[in-house]
C-alpha cells in the first residue's frame, strides 16, 4: 500500500538534462514512486518554453530542470509553482589558452558558449550564469566576444567547447564540472568560485495540476528527498 493511502496517480513528466535520470532511477528501482502511489513516464525536452507550454496545456504535469523562467511566469501572472531546487549553487571553472588570474582578463577574449535563448525560445541557464560571472568580474557584457557554438547544453556542447579551444577558435570558455581532459591538453583552469544560483533537479507543476492530482507537491517532493537520501545513505547499491 502507498504511505499515507495516497490515491494512485499516473502523470507524464518532462526532464531537462540527462544528468536527472540517476535519481529518477533511483526511485524507481527503490519503489520510492510506487510506496507514493505514483506511476510517472518522463520524456527528454531541451526547450523550456517548449517544456512550459506542454506544462500549461496539461500534456505534462511537472517539469525536472527548468530554472530561471518560473520566476518570469510568476511575474506574469501564470499558474505555475516551483516546488524544490535540491541545489543552489554553481561552481564553474574558466578554460583557457593562455593563464588568466581572473575572470575580469576576459575582456577581447572570445568566450565559447551557447546562444541566450534556445531554438525554442527558452533561455539557456549555463549562458546566463556565465554572463553573470563575466558582470561579478567587473565587466560589461560586450567587453566579451561571445562566439556562440551551440544552442543547448548539451553533450555535443560539451565536447564542441573543447575542440574551440584546441583549434584555437575561442580563447576560453567556461565549464562546469570535471576539467580533467583540458589540463591534459594543456589547457589552463581557473575556478570562479560559488554563484548563488537555482539549480538542478528543480520540481515545477502548475495550480492546476496541484488541484487535479491528489497531494502532487507533498508526494513530489517527498519522492525527491527521499531518492537523494537513499542515494546518499546507500551510495555503493545506488552506483549499480
Amino acid at each position: 500500500m502507498a504511505d499515507g493511502e495516497y490515491e494512485p496517480i499516473e502523470i507524464r513528466g518532462f526532464y531537462r538534462s540527462h544528468t536527472h535520470l540517476p535519481l529518477w532511477e533511483v526511485l524507481e528501482e527503490t519503489g520510492i514512486w510506487k510506496r507514493l502511489g505514483i506511476k510517472v513516464r518522463f520524456e527528454y525536452c531541451d526547450s523550456s518554453a517548449q517544456a512550459e507550454a506542454a506544462l500549461f496545456d496539461g500534456t505534462v504535469a511537472f517539469i525536472s530542470g527548468n530554472h530561471i523562467t518560473p520566476y518570469a511566469l510568476v511575474a506574469r501572472g501564470r499558474p505555475i509553482v516551483s516546488l524544490a531546487s535540491p541545489s543552489n549553487s554553481v561552481n564553474d571553472r574558466l578554460i583557457s589558452r593562455e593563464p588568466l588570474r581572473s575572470a575580469s582578463e576576459l575582456r577581447g577574449q572570445r568566450l565559447a558558449d551557447t546562444t541566450v535563448t534556445d531554438k525554442g525560445g527558452g533561455y539557456n541557464h549555463i549562458r546566463g550564469n556565465h554572463m553573470l560571472y563575466v558582470m561579478q568580474a567587473g565587466l560589461d557584457l560586450s567587453d566579451v566576444k561571445w562566439v556562440e557554438i551551440a544552442d543547448i547544453m548539451s553533450e555535443e556542447f560539451r565536447s564542441a567547447q573543447f575542440e574551440a579551444l584546441k583549434r584555437g577558435e575561442a580563447d576560453a570558455t567556461m565549464v562546469t564540472g570535471g576539467t580533467e581532459k583540458y589540463e591534459q591538453a594543456g589547457l589552463f583552469v581557473l575556478p570562479l568560485g560559488r554563484l548563488p544560483m537555482v539549480n538542478g533537479l528543480t520540481l515545477t507543476t502548475t495550480l492546476d495540476a496541484l488541484k487535479k492530482y491528489d497531494r502532487l507537491g507533498e508526494r513530489l517532493v517527498r519522492a525527491q528527498v527521499s531518492g537523494i537520501h537513499y542515494a546518499r545513505t546507500f551510495p555503493v547499491e545506488t552506483e549499480k
